[in-house]
């Protein structure tokens, strides 16, 4: 570790030393005046981590080895602003549970999650200050973040005793509670100072691997859970300013890859969920109106198109098991460790949530909703097949079922009352068997003009009250007609 402080250290040589190395870190103005001006107080720490190896041992039985192989961070602090910045590069777990099988080595390895590259955590974080300089941004502080691609291979035993032995510390969780409770009791006088934070965050996207519950030792199920993105800006407004934030996933998808013994191993590769974008544009206005919500969040997703054929319906019904016994025992002891939690800081709690539903009962009749969220997706579409066929690439179809144009709105008051509305115009299913002559190809066909389903759910303190309407009005034929209502 290197640090210095300029006010005690006379040498221009140091100083001309150190600004190379965070010319990455910090604006060229800050970095002139850290290497020309040897008489402000400017610090500079910078730590280098060559590898960490540590080994997760519960009770005595060894459960995991992790390695980091790189660790960069740098710390500036010069003219009353502060630079911060980290790097960290190559992690590996390995799974030290599993009994070690040269077939099972050598077909998958044993290492449960991966970050290779130089993009484990690249982290920039810088301060800035208004007191009339030239540079200052329009915020007070700035974030950026990019993180590599994890790649985690989900195996039932090893993921069971790891969850389970992170639970232990989960005990600490008590003793964070009180802290963030006794934290809201003075929310209200630090929102009074907020500050301005820009933001630009990457997260490339997470790759979970399936390898259990196959018919074959090499078939793998592949999920990309979707690279995460958000930034945000200031919108200039006549009640102040308008926090303004992009976010969203990218490439959702879900692909298997199965083996088939025939005449020649073949290897069939088929998409169960095709690439799904989501995205976000989030409103913040610095002060609420009785005309905008506090949080006004429009997301739209992209088409969902989703493929099962039998034997990834097999899959996901395993999976859906083998999540089940894996998370269970963990959230049992979750669940006590909550509720002792909960006693320790009720009266804490109690207090600064009074203090927060006071005011707002007040104005409830004349502010707009505290939380304003509207969803819409054109199409979600499912496709069943049958079989495998003489190609496997291309399995015959059975059915198709899709919703057109469906919309949810969520609204939350002042007084935490919530209002959701679910509405689908239309449920189309198809009989996509090919070959077959029918008039009734069109199992249940479009709806024109009305909603096809609609739901509208009602939660108001302190006692909540739940009430649906769903209705569906199908296209009739030859007079008949179909209709149903139902309340909870």
């Amino acid at each position: 570790m290197d640090t210095f402080v300029d006010s005690e250290v006379n040498s221009n040589q140091k100083v001309a030393e150190v600004t190379p190395s965070l010319a990455h870190t910090i604006p060229a103005t800050q970095a002139s005046k850290l290497s020309s001006n040897t008489t402000d107080n400017n610090i500079y720490v910078r730590l280098l981590l060559d590898s960490v190896n540590f080994v997760l041992n519960n009770d005595g039985v060894r459960l995991a080895t992790g390695e980091l192989s790189l660790g960069d961070l740098s710390t500036v602090v010069s003219d009353g602003q502060v630079n911060v910045a980290a790097k960290f590069a190559n992690f590996t777990l390995t799974d030290d549970l599993s009994p070690r099988k040269a077939v099972d080595t050598q077909t998958w390895p044993h290492q449960l999650l991966t970050i290779q590259g130089e993009e484990l955590i690249d982290l920039k974080y810088t301060s800035f200050i208004d007191d009339g300089r030239k540079d200052y941004p329009s915020y007070d502080h700035a974030v950026y973040l990019r993180m590599g691609s994890a790649r985690f291979r989900f195996l039932e035993e090893p993921v069971h005793q790891l969850l389970q032995f992170l639970s232990k510390f989960a005990e600490m969780k008590s003793t964070y509670d009180i802290a963030r409770a006794a934290a809201l009791e003075s929310a209200q006088q630090l929102s009074k100072a907020a500050t301005k934070m820009h933001f630009d965050v990457v997260i490339k996207t997470p790759v979970v691997l399936f390898p259990e519950f196959h018919q074959h030792p090499s078939d793998c199920v592949v999920a990309h859970l979707g690279e995460i993105w958000a930034s945000n800006t200031f919108v200039t407004d006549e009640d102040g300013y308008i926090n303004t934030i992009q976010a969203g996933l990218r490439a959702i998808n879900l692909t298997s890859k199965f083996h088939f013994a025939r005449p020649e191993a073949l290897l069939q590769t088929l998409p169960i969920v095709d690439d799904i974008d989501v995205t976000f544009a989030i409103d913040i206005p610095e002060h609420g109106s009785s005309e905008r919500p506090m949080v006004d969040i429009k997301g739209k997703v992209s088409d969902i198109s989703m493929r099962l054929t039998e034997r990834q319906y097999i899959f996901l019904m395993e999976a859906i098991h083998m999540f089940s016994r894996v998370f269970t025992d963990t959230d049992e002891e979750e669940a006590n460790l909550q509720a002792l939690s909960n006693k320790r800081s009720s009266t804490v709690l109690h207090r600064s949530s009074q203090a927060s539903i006071q005011p707002a009962a007040a104005t409830e009749k004349t502010r707009s909703p505290q939380i304003q969220m509207a969803m819409d997706a054109k199409m979600i579409k499912l496709e069943i097949y049958m079989g495998t066929g003489p190609d496997i690439q291309s399995p015959p179809s059975l059915a198709s079922f899709a919703l057109h144009n469906s919309q949810v709105n969520f609204r939350m008051q002042q007084d935490n009352t919530m209002d959701v509305f679910l509405v689908i115009p239309s449920l189309t299913i198809d009989d996509t068997r090919p070959g077959i002559n029918s008039e009734f190809k069109n199992i249940m066909p479009v709806v024109k003009d009305k909603n096809q389903f609609e739901l509208q759910l009602d939660l108001k303190a302190p006692n909540p009250i739940r009430s649906g309407i769903a209705k569906s009005q199908p296209k009739q034929r030859q007079g008949s007609t179909c209709r149903m209502l139902s309340r909870s």
